[in-house]
């Protein structure tokens, strides 16, 4: 057997060999398949199938098949035959016939193959319905199919190819036509009866017919002929409002005391068939010639147009004459004659009064068609409206014209300031108005005071020198002020808080939170950018000196020395080497970020006015300030007496900054966890300082707490909470490029490791993205500057998208503006670099969101119950964070602490660190809360001085920059948060802050003498200040917290009213300003509940349970 199986496999293995492979026969015998061949099946073709001769594609023969046979057909699907739309059956194929009983046969060539034919015969009909015929709405019988012919009765045939086959035709011949009922004819609205229809013809009696194309089939004719009209009934004419009659059709048109006003087809004349309307409609002739009536038409009345004491106002059209022909109308109406001559009456005109236009004490003031004349007859209208002469010569009121008053355009103490159209004049004619109003001027050469102008005698007393640039409010006369003030170069002892204390403190912990204080910037950006520090063992007069130059060890960007400064003739020593000099924007004396941020306000190309500082500070620290000290010991001291009972001071740093400024010798910028951890360890440096002004250890103010707990019971003793936190570019020198947990320098470990030193370090609040592109993810764009640096940074552009929706405005410069990036690049140290991808959308968001190292680093900060900071996320980050914090069970709480409102701001200018609505709410959502930035969004910028943002609440908008700004960002806010609301001063962040409300500076700074932007607007705004007469008033109280006078450090007084919030010291100053422009107590509530709604955001941290990889998932998905 071994051998035979051998053999059979030898056997097979040749027939192999020879022939074609298995895998080359195919199926056979279903239809769309060959037929299958001799020997293979015992079929051609299965059950239900019918052979076709031809085979295409698959056609060899299976089985044993060594010299590839094919087959010669191939298998169709038989189909039924006989039945509707089914084929017609072939010769011999049914016993009943091609189709069956009630079928006919369609001609239709190739529609079925026969059965019974292997040859591929194909049927060539299908088989049809024979549809009813002759009823409504079927077809029209064909010739000899009924009896009754085409329709039956009371139809008629309407032309329609193809209405259906016919039924005595094999021959698939079909009806021309539809039968349909014979509409009613010659009643009203029916059809016209066509000729012979009916014995009354068209149209029965009392109507008649209005032509009208295919109204109806007619009843006497089969061959779908249509009536040609509508009957219609005879309206009644000659009546009030009824048409008039056709000529003919009554004795006259219209009834008498009717006239015929023309009116084009107005209704179907009752004598005529043809379908002509009447012209017209009949009308009453109204009254006329009284008050309110119509005046009379020539020859109507016997008055004239108007009965006496009226006078004819033009007004055409006014209503059809009684006594001329149809559709003529009166020209006018009869009016009272208006009185003249009293307050906000009409003046009178010439002849009319005794007094002529305006009584005594009143002025005509131009207004044209005031009111009609009692003296003519021909619609002459007074010119003007009499009006009270407003009061003169005092703060707000118009400047008084020549003449007018005995002192003068203003009272002593005031000046005039030029705004057109003020008042008018009381002495002059009528129209004539005032060119200015009264501004109050202050007091002029003293020490600490602005400088005279020309005509107010010599710029300073005696022994005191004038020095360059002037704060507060400068005001010198005529739209000038002032450019300088007296001092004399002097040290200058401690200032004092200017506070008293209350008679009852406030409850334990009622107070403010400010959820954004750098105090140590003096550290940051490399040492060489802000200037002046919080405090000095060696006082205020080192603390806060000049700033032209210093003895600070200070290199150039490029490292190089920097030259040693010509000192201001004004200053006997101002340091080793040049610092911010004259605060130009470029040049080894240079304030690059002074300049570019307006820390001298509106002034092109230059930073501060002054480089005074101590003893005068004409200039710093003012509300533009932006890289000079503001928030000096005793400064935040007085905030704190004010009700400021908790702030996060926030360690900050960015390395543009560094690498574009001076910076002190052997500044590594790249690696900016020094200069923060340098900030952490002064901070407690100055608590110690505190405490031993307080007289020893934990006696003092300001303590750094690191729980909600120690935070309570600092708050409940009445002493400032300070929660530690980092703001910078790079967290933890994290770079963009080191983003890969897995291969970067930042991984997660090490990110584990850092956050636990910076958690030992005291810190408890982070911002995980600040303004470039970092190893945790990608900021908000909001200006080209920050590009630039992020390139220069980072090493890449941002990536930049479309924003979603319609409402964002601001776009990035793209590789159009080759030349301003570059210019930018050197003027930062970069040199040239590569452009910007193109930006194609309407406005630029950053497209990228959370890196993976960003979601290690959430889930690490929430592991310790650490405050996370949102504020400078790009969208995508922050709507990646929110998923996280959302996912968790409760959800994690977040902060934003220093919100600009992206809907209180125009269009053009709103960009994606502005948060929305919709961010705000879910930020309330999980538990967070928010802080108002103390500025609005332009004002540290070239729109400085422009109206841009969008009014809100209950305040009056009509003082740009000021505390009414901020008042509507902070109800926005607290109505969004449903909460409270902290304040984000941003002070030492190179960021502006509130402007003043009167003064030189009041209203969006310095007007200049009409060249500011919207000048004519500011100047408005200034004088509505002065009107509403409501500055803060000093001594002021606050409850709870005690009463606080003007605030003096060394020469300078700060008033609030004109200095703005100049320094920190001044945010109870502030409070005072918002009571004055009508926030209440409750309106305030949510502020001095602020410090304890961050304890309870950090409880709800601490309190949150650990992030499950589930919520850490949320950020992907």
């Amino acid at each position: 057997m071994a051998r035979a199986a051998l053999g059979a496999v030898a056997l097979a293995a040749c027939l192999v060999a020879v022939a074609p492979s298995e895998a080359a026969a195919q199926a056979c015998g279903n239809p769309g398949q060959r037929a299958c061949c001799l020997g293979e099946t015992g079929y051609a073709c299965a059950g239900g199938a019918i052979e076709v001769p031809g085979c295409s594609g698959a056609c060899t023969c299976g089985g044993f098949n060594p010299f590839g046979t094919q087959a010669s057909s191939h298998c169709v699907e038989s189909t039924p035959c006989g039945g509707s739309d089914q084929r017609a059956c072939c010769v011999g194929e049914a016993w009943f016939g091609a189709c069956e009983g009630g079928l006919f046969e369609l001609p239709q060539p190739n529609s079925g193959y026969c059965t019974n034919s292997a040859a591929g015969l194909q049927s060539n009909g299908v088989c049809k319905v024979i549809t009813p015929c002759g009823g409504s709405g079927q077809r029209a019988c064909c010739v000899g199919e009924a009896g009754f012919g085409a329709c039956q009765s009371g139809l008629v045939q309407v032309p329609q190819a193809n209405s259906g086959y016919c039924g005595n035709s094999s021959s698939g011949i079909q009806s021309n036509g539809i039968c349909l009922p014979v509409t009613a004819c010659g009643g009203a609205d029916q059809r016209a009866c066509c000729l012979g229809e009916a014995g009354f013809g068209a149209c029965q009696s009392g109507l008649v017919q209005v032509p009208q194309a295919n109204s109806g089939y007619c009843g006497n004719s089969s061959t779908g002929i249509q009536s040609s009209g509508v009957c219609r009934v005879v309206t009644a004419c000659g009546g009030q409002g009824q048409r008039a009659c056709c000529v003919g059709e009554a004795v006259s048109a219209c009834q008498s005391g009717l006239t015929q006003i023309p009116q084009p087809n107005s209704g179907y004349c009752g004598n005529s068939a043809s379908g002509l309307q009447s012209s017209g409609i009949c009308q009453v002739v109204t009254a006329c010639g009284g008050a309110g009536q119509r005046a009379c038409c020539l020859g109507e009345a016997g008055f004239g147009a108007c009965q006496s004491g009226l006078v004819q106002v033009p007004q055409p059209n006014s209503g059809q004459c009684g006594n001329f022909g149809p559709g003529i109308q009166s020209s006018g109406i009869c009016q009272v004659v208006t009185a003249c001559g009293g307050q906000g009456q009409r003046a009178c005109c010439v002849g009319e009064a005794g007094f002529g236009a305006c009584q005594s004490g009143l002025v005509q003031v131009p207004q044209p068609n005031s009111g009609y004349c009692g003296n003519s007859s021909t619609g002459i209208q007074s010119s003007g409206i009499c009006q009270v002469v407003t009061a003169c010569g005092g703060a707000g009121q118009r400047a008084c014209c020549v003449g007018e008053a005995g002192f003068g355009a203003c009272a002593a103490g005031l000046t005039e300031t030029p705004q057109s159209n003020t008042g008018q004049c009381g002495n002059f004619a009528p129209g004539i108005q005032s060119s200015g109003y009264c501004t109050p001027i202050g007091p002029c050469g003293a020490k600490g005071q602005r400088a005279c102008c020309v005509g107010e005698g010599p710029s300073c007393q005696a022994g005191l020198v004038e020095v360059p640039g002037c704060s507060g409010d400068c005001t010198c006369g005529q739209g000038f002020a002032s450019s300088g003030m007296c001092t004399v170069i002097e040290s200058i002892p401690e200032p004092g808080t200017a506070w008293s204390p209350p008679p009852v403190g406030p409850a334990p912990m009622r107070g403010y939170a400010d959820l954004h204080m750098h105090l140590f910037s003096h550290l940051a950006h490399g040492g060489g950018v802000l200037h002046g520090k919080a405090f000095d063992a060696a006082g205020v007069n080192v603390a806060l000196q000049q700033d032209y130059g210093t003895d600070l060890d200070l290199v150039t960007s490029g490292g190089g020395e920097l030259p040693a400064p010509t000192c201001p003739g004004f200053l006997p020593s101002c340091g080793a080497k040049i610092f911010h000099g004259d605060h130009p924007q470029i040049g080894a004396g240079s304030d690059t970020l002074g300049a570019g941020t307006k820390d001298g306000g509106d002034r092109v190309l230059f930073g501060a006015e002054s480089n005074l500082g101590a003893p005068i500070f004409n200039g710093w620290p003012v509300w533009t300030t932006t890289t000079h000290q503001q928030a000096y010991h005793v400064w935040l001291e007085r905030a704190w007496r004010g009700g400021m009972r908790l702030m996060v001071m926030l360690a900050v740093t960015n390395e543009a900054l560094c690498r574009t400024h001076k910076r002190l010798r052997g500044t590594d910028c790249a690696d900016g966890m020094s200069a923060i951890n340098a900030q952490l360890n002064e901070a407690y440096l100055f608590q110690s300082f505190i405490d031993a002004r307080a007289g020893g250890t934990g006696l003092g103010w300001f303590r750094i707490v690191g729980t909600p707990q120690q935070a309570r019971s600092v708050i409940a003793a009445g002493k400032m909470a300070v929660v530690l936190g980092i703001e910078m570019d790079n967290l933890f020198n994290c770079k963009f490029a080191e983003r890969d947990p897995a291969t970067g320098v930042c991984t997660e470990a090490s990110v584990r490791q850092w956050v636990n030193e910076a958690y030992a370090k005291g810190v408890r609040h982070v911002f995980p993205i600040h303004n470039f592109d970092n190893a945790f993810g990608s900021p908000a764009t909001w200006q080209d500057v920050i590009h630039v640096g992020n390139r220069g940074v980072a090493g890449r552009w941002w990536d930049v998208e479309d924003c979603p929706g319609e409402d964002y405005g601001f776009k990035v410069a793209d590789s159009v503006f080759t030349g301003f990036f570059n210019t930018v690049m050197a003027l930062f140290g970069f040199g040239a670099l590569d452009v910007p991808p193109s930006n194609a959308g309407d406005a630029s968001c950053n497209s990228r969101g959370l890196t993976e190292l960003g979601v290690v680093l959430t889930d690490q900060l929430m592991r310790r119950g650490m405050v996370i900071d949102v504020d400078h996320m790009s969208a995508r980050s922050l709507d990646e964070t929110l998923d996280i914090a959302e996912a968790m069970d409760p959800p994690y709480p977040v902060v934003a602490s220093h919100v600009q409102f992206f809907d209180l701001n125009q269009e053009p200018i709103r960009h994606e660190r502005m948060r929305t609505r919709e961010q705000l709410e879910r930020i309330r959502g999980v538990g967070g809360m928010i802080a108002a930035m103390l500025k609005d969004d332009q004002q540290d910028t070239d729109n400085i001085g422009r109206r841009l943002h969008v009014a809100y609440g209950s305040v009056a908008d009509d003082c740009r920059h000021s505390s009414k700004t901020w008042a509507q960002m902070y109800q926005y806010g607290v109505d969004v948060m449903g909460g409270p609301v902290a304040f984000g001063s941003d002070f030492n962040g190179a960021a502006g802050h509130i402007g003043p409300r009167f003064g030189s500076e009041a209203c969006g700074g310095d007007t200049g003498l009409g060249t500011a932007p919207e000048f004519a607007a500011r100047v408005a705004e200034r004088r509505a200040q002065l009107i509403a007469g409501d500055r803060v008033a000093y001594p002021f109280s606050l409850d709870g917290f005690g009463s606080f006078g003007r605030q003096q450090t060394g020469h300078k007084t700060f008033d609030y009213n004109v200095d703005g919030l100049a320094h920190v010291g001044l945010l109870p100053d502030l409070v005072a300003d918002l009571q004055r422009i009508g926030l209440s107590e409750p309106d305030l509530d949510p502020l001095f509940r602020s410090a304890e709604g961050y304890v309870e955001v950090w409880e709800r941290s601490i309190a949150a349970p650990e992030p499950t990889g589930a919520a850490l998932g949320a950020a992907a998905a």
